[in-house]
């Protein structure tokens, strides 16, 4: 989770109930079994090779409104774990890291909660090592407008013996805190594939991946993607709250 001062950003505009939501869950002590992150370069950013610039101008402009939300007992996870390659100016440890996200849900099975246009994992081997693929689709872009139904699809569909893999948005620090609280397991992992993709590529600098919704790139064609009709990508989708 990350403040962004009441803008919105390329796939969520901004939204009073959404922001209203987060800073509650920012500060939340009412759930054991939830775990939120901040940015770990809210604290330190000399590591990072993009980002260097942005950081200590972010952490300036906005660091006051954060301490009045940010708990100061409470333990927090870093959010950039799963911002593994781009940032980084050393990248010697990126495959580690990755192959160490990847055994989280290893011989599990999963259920990925993603927008239409997201497409994780497809085309690559992020998730081979699960025991099984289940998707969950719902809307690319604002898609805390349809949060109740979102939330319920996952309820109908999903045992609380699956592992459920968010790549929601602003949307996933919600869901993943009220599926908590129903005892359920889910972790946001962002951009994590995109992240995999770039790794792959060696990419230096920001990519269009042709296929996914690449957000940060959204003014030069990255919510172009066209449909996909790969079968075992199709075969996974249980549930499609757009349709």
């Amino acid at each position: 989770m990350w403040y962004n001062g009441g803008v919105g950003n390329g796939f969520q505009i901004a939204d009073n109930e959404l922001s209203n939501r987060l800073f509650k869950v920012l500060g939340s002590n009412d759930a054991p079994n939830f775990m939120i992150g901040v940015p770990y370069p809210l604290k330190y950013f000399k590591d990072l090779r993009n980002g260097r610039f942005f950081w200590p101008e972010y952490t300036s402009r906005h660091i006051k409104q954060l301490r009045k939300y940010i708990n100061p007992k409470k333990i927090y996870l870093n959010t950039q774990v799963t911002r593994f390659y781009f940032e980084h100016a050393d990248k010697s440890l990126c495959e580690e890291h990755f192959q160490k996200l990847k055994n989280l849900w290893n011989d599990k099975d999963i259920v990925v909660v993603e927008g239409t246009m997201t497409r994780s994992g497809v085309g690559n081997d992020l998730y081979d090592n699960a025991k099984s693929v289940r998707r969950i689709l719902g809307y690319s872009e604002n898609a805390f407008y349809h949060y109740d139904e979102m939330l319920d699809t996952i309820v109908k569909n999903v045992s609380k013996e699956q592992l459920i893999l968010l790549c929601y948005g602003m949307t996933a620090t919600v869901l993943a805190y009220d599926l908590a609280k129903l005892g359920y397991w889910a972790m946001d992992i962002g951009h994590l594939d995109i992240e995999y993709e770039w790794m792959k590529m060696g990419a230096t600098d920001r990519a269009l991946i042709k296929g996914k919704h690449v957000n940060e790139l959204k003014e030069v064609g990255g919510s172009d993607v066209g449909s996909c009709e790969d079968p075992v990508y199709q075969n996974q989708i249980i549930a499609d709250i757009t349709k």
